[in-house]
């Protein structure tokens, strides 16, 4: 009841961390007053105000902790990238022998251009988050690309992205879904993928 009274029964923020070994934290109210908050800690059993000066990290979101880029890794790190452009699937298998790259399309056999490829994971690199999307679920939207990318950790990142506007593609990872892409980006690494396909190489733009 003493919890509820203070917004605290359904706390709008949960901090924790470990100092010394020892696990500690608190939780907060919702922002009262566009000043402060109410703040309990077990470890002191205490409620007290917490001026929200002193919490600015209270404020952030989650696009504040991440990097501009969906995906970030050198193509050494890099075993597999499985594209799907919604009408075939191409399954890039990398082998990194010494400084040199060999990567096969598995479905065809065929070798892919290594400096055309090159250019294609560079389109990959370039995928950009542009903020929050206004939807969190692809839910009756078009899917335009997926794409698999699995390092030789061990790891693997499931992208998914869908039509939002002529600018914009909701992203998903693994799923999930809070972001949008450049849709601009979204398209050069379809047009790259294809070209990749076609046989065809792909010149660097430095433009």
């Amino acid at each position: 009841k003493v919890l509820a009274k203070y917004g605290l029964d359904k706390p709008a923020n949960q901090v924790e961390w470990t100092y010394n070994g020892e696990k500690q934290g608190f939780i907060t109210s919702e922002l009262v007053d566009d000043s402060f908050y109410f703040a309990y800690s077990e470890y002191m059993d205490t409620i007290v105000t917490l001026p929200s000066e002193n919490a600015p990290f209270l404020e952030f979101g989650l696009i504040d902790f991440i990097e501009d880029y969906a995906f970030r890794s050198n193509i050494t790190n890099i075993t597999e990238i499985i594209v799907n452009d919604t009408k075939n699937t191409y399954v890039y298998l990398l082998e990194h022998k010494d400084k040199d790259l060999v990567v096969t399309e598995s479905t065809s056999g065929k070798v892919i251009d290594t400096p055309s490829f090159r250019q294609f994971f560079l389109s990959i690199l370039n995928l950009k988050i542009g903020g929050y999307a206004d939807v969190k679920t692809p839910e009756g939207l078009d899917k335009e690309l997926s794409l698999t990318i699995k390092t030789k950790f061990g790891e693997t990142y499931a992208y998914e992205f869908y039509t939002l506007s002529t600018m914009r593609s909701f992203m998903t990872l693994s799923g999930t879904g809070e972001f949008y892409a450049d849709r601009n980006l979204v398209n050069s690494c379809l047009e790259k993928n294809g070209m990749l396909v076609r046989g065809e190489t792909i010149v660097a733009d430095y433009r």
